[in-house]
């Protein structure tokens, strides 16, 4: 915090939001954006913004394959580490110790009291405008968290190799001397970035859902409160354990009933049916009960590649 030098500020807005029926950019309304200021009936006060958290928070986790006195303890120790007291002494820099910046962003409600800051020693027009903007951006409920998901680092590393190639383009620009409007990126250029990104993300997304039983889209839409289940009607939840019951009893008789068929072979009533054709009859049947156990797997119980195989097993 150096007073007067550095200041803290929300992340800033834009006069038109994405149109998520028409995909396209829209003018902001009272109605689709924030409205502020003395002008908020006006539509050149209202902006669309998104302010983007970045930390949202500590977690602790303790297994569950350690002990009830381990799992009782680290319940303590983490209890003991938030706490609105001890967690305050760890938030705020320490300005005299000689490690001025070594602290952890506010993560409770109660560190954002400017005048315990202060107290410290901090300058009060810096933590009035830090603590005031923390207050604003997680206030606004149109904040943005960060991604918790699956492969997020995988998601990122991606973004991360797509700008470094965009941003070598332009560095190769500035060494041709270029000025002005050429120096910048062309739309052709910024949607060529688009376009890589899209399509790294959709390969991550197509493999993640390979692999996994729940596919990557549902899982963010439960990160982010809005996931609406789509009822299967196909779902075979309700009605496996009715086909695999079926299916046991089929088999069963199958070999119960050749075995029966084996011993009194020597039956002159089973020598005029003739065994070979019941024995036919039993195996026959032995296949069709067997062939409800793969029709019985769907993707609710395997990953999409496990189900194809199951599909393609059936006789």
């Amino acid at each position: 915090f150096v007073s007067g030098l550095i200041g803290t500020a929300q992340t800033p807005g834009s006069p038109v939001y994405l149109d998520r029926l028409s995909q396209k950019l829209a003018q902001c309304t009272g109605a689709t954006c924030s409205c502020k200021g003395d002008d908020a009936g006006s539509t050149n006060a209202c902006l669309n913004v998104a302010p983007y958290t970045a930390f949202t928070g500590w977690s602790g986790a303790v297994s569950s394959f350690s002990s009830k006195y381990r799992q009782d303890d680290t319940t303590d120790f983490f209890a003991y580490a938030s706490s609105p007291e001890v967690s305050l002494f760890d938030t705020i820099p320490n300005i005299t110790g000689g490690a001025p910046f070594i602290s952890v962003d506010p993560f409770r409600v109660s560190h954002t009291n400017a005048q315990d800051w202060i107290d410290a020693g901090l300058p009060a027009d810096s933590v009035v405008s830090y603590l005031e903007t923390i207050k604003e951006q997680q206030s606004d409920p149109n904040a943005v968290i960060d991604i918790r998901i699956p492969q997020t680092p995988a998601f990122l590393d991606e973004l991360k190799v797509v700008m470094n190639e965009h941003i070598i383009k332009i560095n190769e620009k500035k060494l041709q001397r270029l000025t002005g409007d050429d120096l910048f990126s062309s739309e052709e250029e910024k949607w060529e970035v688009e376009r890589k990104l899209r399509a790294k993300w959709k390969a991550l997304i197509a493999s993640y859902d390979r692999e996994n039983s729940q596919n990557l889209l549902e899982i963010y839409q439960r990160s982010l409160g809005i996931y609406a289940p789509t009822y299967n009607n196909q779902d075979l939840s309700k009605i496996r354990p009715v086909g695999l019951t079926l299916s046991c009893i089929l088999l069963a008789t199958s070999l119960g009933f050749a075995c029966w068929t084996f011993r009194h072979r020597r039956n002159n009533i089973i020598k005029v049916s003739q065994p070979l054709f019941l024995y036919t009859f039993c195996f026959g049947c032995f296949v069709l009960g067997s062939s409800i156990i793969p029709l019985s797997i769907d993707d609710s119980t395997t990953s999409v590649s496990g189900a194809s195989k199951a599909c393609m097993a059936f006789p």
